[in-house]
Order: C-alpha cells, then sequence, then structure tokens
C-alpha cells in the first residue's frame, strides 16, 4: 500500500490509467502513456468503468443537488443525473443502480455499460428509495422505500432485470410486525 501526499481514493484503471482525488476536490485522471493529465472539478466520489472506458463523477456540494456525471473515455459527457440520493455498481462494475430525484418525483433506475443503455424501474411522489443492492449474478436488484411518515413500514421491492418485473413486499422486517 502506498501514501500519496494530498490526494485520496487513488486508482488504477487497466494499466495506462493513474486517478485521485485531491484535498480541493478535484479529479485528476493521468494518462500514463502519453503523461497527459484530465483534470474535473467539483468531485465528491468517482468511479472507473471497464478500467476507464466510463468514468462516473458525483458532484454533491452543501445546499445544491447532487449531479452524477458519466464520461467516455475522451472525457465528453455522455450522461448526467441530476438530484442523486445513492447509488451501486454490480458485483462486476457493468450495472450502476441508482435513485434520484427529478422534479417532485423519487425514482429508482439503472444504467447498463455493456451497451450504455438507461432504464428507470419506478417512480413515486412520496416514498424514498434506499438502501440499494445487486444480486450477486447481477440480474436482480433489491431496495427498500418509505413514506415519509414515521408510523410507515419499510417496504422491500425486488426487480427481476431480465424481465423486468418489480415486486413489492409490504412485511416489515425491522420491528417484530407483520
Amino acid at each position: 500500500s502506498y501514501a500519496f501526499p494530498k490526494c485520496r481514493d487513488p486508482r488504477f484503471g487497466k494499466e495506462d490509467i493513474f486517478s485521485f482525488l485531491s484535498d480541493d476536490s478535484k479529479l485528476r485522471i493521468k494518462d500514463l502513456k502519453s503523461e497527459t493529465v484530465k483534470t474535473i472539478e467539483n468531485v465528491s466520489r468517482y468511479e472507473l468503468i471497464d478500467g476507464g472506458k466510463y468514468i462516473l463523477t458525483l458532484n454533491r456540494n452543501h445546499g445544491i443537488k447532487s449531479l452524477l456525471t458519466i464520461w467516455d473515455r475522451r472525457y465528453k459527457i455522455i450522461d448526467t443525473i441530476s438530484g442523486v440520493l445513492e447509488y451501486k455498481l454490480n458485483f462486476n462494475s457493468t450495472a450502476l443502480l441508482f435513485s434520484f430525484e427529478k422534479k417532485g418525483l423519487n425514482e429508482i433506475g439503472i444504467i447498463n455499460f455493456n451497451s450504455y443503455s438507461r432504464e428507470n424501474i419506478t417512480e413515486d411522489k412520496q416514498a424514498k428509495f434506499y438502501n440499494l443492492t445487486w444480486h450477486k449474478n447481477g440480474l436482480a436488484v433489491a431496495f427498500l422505500s418509505k413514506t415519509g411518515k414515521s408510523s410507515e413500514r419499510d417496504v422491500i421491492n425486488y426487480y427481476n432485470i431480465r424481465e423486468r418485473k418489480l415486486f413489492t413486499s409490504f412485511s416489515s422486517f425491522n420491528d417484530g410486525r407483520t
């Protein structure tokens, strides 16, 4: 393990990319072959997908909605999602499950990086989606939802990606009630 001064979250993408977040919230990506450095400002979290074929950046500022940006290898923006609340990559980083708020609706969606496609699973005006998780085979996801009422129970949601079917269970597992 190595320590790099004034940087956090250092990563290699394939053998020709090295990236890290600097103390001033800048993502620095160095192409080790060409010796060029690309800087993306205002980044709180990032992911290198498929060795750097895609770069995900999350910008989250105090008082400002978060913005998830997907960049290609040439640092061109190919997609943006405003209002991202949470995201989770599958185990082999070929897909992304994310929850976000847009125009008063809470939504949950999936991005498939193999074909670069984006699909919204469901939306709700009152419920918030959280605790996103992937099945280890990458063919299903689960997440919890809850309205803002403290008396509401957590709702367990299961989505089968192949069948594009959402299953919902109103049973609560956290308070002993059924």
